[in-house]
């Protein structure tokens, strides 16, 4: 049988068999074990941003009924996730696991064997943001960049959440069109500061400043 889905390493999953065996003290056995090595259906996909692939973005369906198999995408954006056979299911793409992101969401009709689908596309802009500290009162070792929703206010839920800010600098990529609030935020979710920005075609913005007086 086939023990689940692939992990999010992208790994396939493992086909073992088994048998019932009887051991005689002093005595030699031979035991034969077939491992089936049919598979049921399978969905390739690939992944890209901006026509580029990207790599370790997730997948994962959503079968009617079913089960949910999940991979990551290689080195050339592809994925594949193996499915007990025909039916249909949702299929769910994003690039970063638990940073949030917009997830592109496509239904999918499963035949029996290979179903190759059409590329997926993520969204390509990005937001980068530098912090300007003018202040030597505050302690920014528990603050994160996060972007919210245009309009939104201390203690709205973020959409993204950047994981470091290295140097004072982030980037946020995978970003849809559109107006968003970056706000530098503690642990305790107190915004220090924020500022506005807007994305259009697709394309990143420039560095938008968060200054610390």
């Amino acid at each position: 049988r086939t023990d689940g889905a692939p992990d999010r390493s992208g790994k396939s999953p493992l086909v073992s068999a088994s048998a019932t065996v009887e051991v005689r003290p002093g005595a030699l056995s031979t035991v034969e074990v077939v491992v089936p090595t049919e598979r049921g259906a399978s969905v390739r996909g690939r992944i890209t941003a901006g026509g580029s692939p990207v790599r370790e973005a997730n997948a994962w369906l959503e079968l009617d009924g079913g089960p949910t198999v999940s991979s990551r995408t290689d080195e050339d954006g592809r994925f594949e996730l193996p499915v007990p056979g025909a039916g249909a299911g949702t299929l769910r793409c994003n690039a970063e696991w638990g940073r949030g992101g917009v997830i592109v969401e496509r239904r999918i009709q499963v035949g029996g064997g290979v179903n190759e689908l059409q590329t997926i596309e993520l969204p390509s802009g990005s937001l980068r943001g530098v912090i300007v500290d003018r202040s030597v009162e505050l302690d920014l070792f528990d603050a994160t960049p996060n972007v919210f929703s245009d309009g939104a206010t201390e203690g709205d839920p973020a959409l993204r959440v950047c994981t470091g800010a290295m140097n004072g600098r982030c980037e946020i990529p995978y970003l849809a069109d559109g107006a968003y609030v970056v706000a530098l935020v503690r642990r305790s979710g107190e915004w220090i500061t924020s500022a506005p920005f807007e994305l259009r075609g697709g394309a990143g913005t420039d560095e938008v400043e968060l200054v610390l007086e």
